[in-house]
């Protein structure tokens, strides 16, 4: 299996730009981004059959902190690498470590389908020709095209008036955490994310339309202001670009998301609001964060959000099948930069996974806004008719319910 999959993914990391790629930038007025002609993948192999599972996941968290901390040289391509650790005759661990300039997750399916479909021919003794995949160098050509002015013009106008990034009210600067990053998962059951899927496409709504108004009015509620702003992240992939589809490289984009909260409106209605002002924001979405950070008047070193959301609905998921190989429980970790991200996958139910800041957020605070986050979510069909300040945001602890009424319907007094 090593010796074929490993051509196999040389293969196909030859095949894109993007994997190709080095960044210069010492002494240059311009970084550059440099497309090698070939490269050669690093791979590491570990045998770990002697070892007993729990003595396995011990030896993944170890592997895995000590690849953290080894990071990527940005001069040195190829800005990955891959670990392929054997646990039995049939079980490999694959982890593949690659730094973020590179690729978004959208590329993941690409990537992994070409490499069944290589891995399939090779062990075949068939050289798989693959139809030539799109240049990278074209995007940045068609990005390097767009309008700024009209963008310019957008952003001032949609940012007019902000006065900050929105914070929940329960940060803190006193958390003695061990830990920097700490993670709390909420998964929706096959029932619920049926009925929200329907209740979507009978309204005309996308479930991330659904997503970023229940937590607009969560965050809301939480910091007592009636205008939020959140990040969102954006797919980039603008179907004016041809074979946007099966592109590998970095498309996405993060973009600020202002909410006005308007308490006497119908739920539903404000939803369509929002979906409407989304689409707004959409034909926007190219202008890098920089960017649109100077556009806005927060112009003193004020980050615009604090918060933001990730919903994948990527062409992978949890289980990926080839003829002869079957990868299964695909997990991601990255870093960021911002103390409290929201990432909603659907694999193929409804799952949320807040990234949070320890120094700033108990493990506590979090699991109670996740929780309300979900019920407000699985709710949605039931509140189509009620104003948005008639919502009632509850929790699984009737104590807490009953104290977060109290203080919530205050701010509507």
């Amino acid at each position: 299996i090593k010796i074929i999959f490993v051509r196999a993914w040389e293969k196909v990391v030859n095949r894109h730009d993007s994997l190709k790629t080095a960044f210069i930038w010492q002494d240059l007025p311009t970084p550059l981004q440099v497309v090698l002609p070939e490269i050669t993948l690093p791979w590491t192999s570990e045998n770990w059959e002697n070892l007993s599972p729990r003595q396995q996941d011990a030896a993944l968290d170890n592997y895995l902190r000590i690849d953290l901390e080894r990071g990527f040289s940005f001069s040195d391509a190829p800005l990955m690498r891959i670990a392929l650790i054997k646990l039995s005759t049939s079980k490999y661990y694959l982890i593949w470590s690659h730094h973020h300039l590179l690729l978004d997750g959208w590329c993941n399916g690409i990537i992994f389908q070409e490499i069944f479909i290589i891995y399939q021919a090779l062990s075949q003794g068939i050289e798989e020709e693959l139809p030539p995949a799109p240049h990278y160098k074209d995007y940045i050509n068609w990005l390097g095209h767009k309008n700024d002015s009209a963008a310019e013009q957008f952003w001032k106008k949609a940012l007019k008036g902000i006065k900050g990034s929105t914070r929940w009210g329960i940060e803190s600067t006193g958390i003695n955490s061990a830990t920097t990053r700490g993670k709390e998962q909420s998964i929706f059951s096959e029932e619920i994310t049926n009925q929200l899927n329907n209740w979507a496409k009978l309204n005309h709504l996308t479930l991330n339309t659904i997503i970023q108004g229940c937590f607009a009015l969560l965050l809301s509620r939480y910091s007592g202001e009636d205008e939020v702003i959140f990040g969102a992240t954006v797919s980039g992939r603008s179907p004016e670009i041809s074979g946007v589809e099966s592109l590998v490289g970095l498309l996405i984009n993060t973009i600020p998301v202002k909410v006005l909260i308007i308490s006497d409106q119908n739920f539903l209605g404000w939803l369509k609001q929002l979906q409407q002002q989304q689409i707004e924001y959409l034909e926007h979405q190219y202008s890098p964060l920089v960017q649109i950070q100077q556009w806005s008047n927060l112009n003193n070193g004020n980050q615009l959000f604090e918060s933001f959301i990730t919903v994948e609905n990527y062409p992978i998921n949890s289980e990926l099948r080839g003829e002869k190989i079957k990868i299964v429980d695909v997990q991601s970790f990255s870093r960021t930069n911002y103390s409290f991200n929201l990432t909603v996958e659907f694999d193929p139910d409804l799952s949320m996974v807040i990234d949070y800041d320890c120094q700033k957020f108990t493990a506590t605070d979090i699991y109670r806004v996740l929780t309300q986050l979900q019920n407000l979510i699985e709710n949605v069909t039931n509140y189509a008719e009620q104003t948005l300040s008639e919502i009632i945001i509850t929790t699984t602890n009737p104590e807490e319910t009953e104290q977060l009424l109290n203080s919530f319907n205050a701010d509507f007094d």
